[in-house]
């Protein structure tokens, strides 16, 4: 039966939740969801953080990228608010450094100027106000903190249809900024941004170093399929040329997802 028109916040509950069991597996089955979540996490795991910092991981899902901090160890406080996600949060275990605040990012209770580094892979996207939501980053973190977002890149999903022949999406696509996810026939929408507008919106909230870079930035030529096959070909290889090629601020947009960093002001 297919679910009709729900709020935005409770679309996304059901989604993820769906999407749970099978989430983990899919960065290993995917070879571009592979490719990128390796390229993102290169990259912000090259970011200097004291020991035992204070991450927040503001859309934890099943608490992949919080468990890489704890490994490394640090203090994770994930915000998650999709019952599905939060159970596979609760059989994980992970211990005293990790802590659960079930809620979403525009509401969660997290104290001012604590956080030493603040992430959001793949979840601001799906806020009803992505710039209410930066300048809660910014406040959770410390003077000098980092913040680390990974989300859809519009120019690449505008590329894709192209390449299939879907003009009037593409058009549609550019016009609204708007996309969507789709998982048991729930469908919850998303913000598709671009460098321009991303960067803009983390500078506009008082940060500084604002840094972007697109993830899988030769899809835009060889598309999914053609990634997929260059990384089961030499995945080792494909990945370092990639990032090669997205070393150029100009190929941003081509990624299959933008991944930005930038520092609170201290």
């Amino acid at each position: 039966m297919r679910v009709g028109p729900l709020p935005p916040d409770i679309s996304q509950q059901m989604a993820y939740s769906a999407a749970a069991c099978p989430f983990d597996s899919s960065f290993e089955t995917n070879l571009c969801r592979k490719a990128y979540d390796i390229l993102g996490w290169h990259i912000v795991s090259q970011l200097a953080l004291p020991p035992r910092a204070r991450v927040v991981d503001a859309g934890c899902g099943t608490g992949r990228w919080s468990a890489r901090f704890l490994k490394r160890g640090h203090n994770v406080t994930g915000i998650e608010n999709a019952p599905g996600m939060i159970q596979r949060l609760h059989d994980r275990a992970f211990g005293p450094a990790f802590i659960l605040c079930e809620s979403d990012m525009e509401t969660a209770r997290i104290g001012d100027s604590e956080a030493d580094l603040v992430i959001a892979i793949g979840s601001l996207q799906y806020c009803d106000n992505q710039a209410r939501v930066i300048r809660r980053f910014f406040d959770w973190l410390r003077p000098g903190g980092q913040v680390a977002i990974m989300v859809d890149s519009l120019g690449a999903l505008v590329s894709e249809c192209i390449q299939k022949g879907k003009a009037e999406d593409a058009l549609r696509f550019l016009r609204t900024r708007q996309g969507s996810y789709t998982m048991d026939h729930v469908v919850t929408p998303l913000h598709l941004y671009d460098r321009s507008e991303l960067c803009g919106e983390f500078l506009a909230a008082g940060f500084e170093d604002v840094a972007c870079t697109g993830l899988v930035v030769s899809a835009a030529a060889l598309g999914r399929e053609g990634c997929s096959i260059a990384m089961r070909e030499n995945e080792a290889a494909f990945l370092a040329w990639d990032a090669a090629l997205a070393e150029d601020p100009f190929m941003a947009d081509s990624g299959l997802h933008l991944m930005l960093t930038a520092r609170r002001p201290g």
